[in-house]
């Protein structure tokens, strides 16, 4: 009878890694980036799409949303970075 050593969490994930997750993971993040960048050109959009409907401030929402995407298209790809 054989007996496998157990392994930690970094151990599992280096053995059980997939590839395509990874290209996923940084398409996603590229996207989710990307539409940052479009929200930053087209802030006078989003002002009049908010408009009053939320009960605060307009200017505050879009910076909050475009902070948002900026960030949660960067982030991915640095925390997996800093896993390995």
């Amino acid at each position: 009878m054989v007996r496998r050593e157990r392994l930690t969490v970094q151990e599992l994930m280096v053995e059980h890694h997939h590839h395509w997750s990874e290209g996923l993971r940084i398409i996603l993040g590229g996207l989710l980036f990307y539409k940052g960048y479009y929200f930053v050109e087209n802030l006078s959009e989003i002002y009049t799409l908010i408009g009053d409907s939320l009960g605060i401030s307009p200017f505050i929402v879009a910076y909050y949303v475009v902070f948002a995407h900026l960030v949660g298209g960067v982030m991915p790809n640095v925390l997996q970075q800093s896993l390995n």
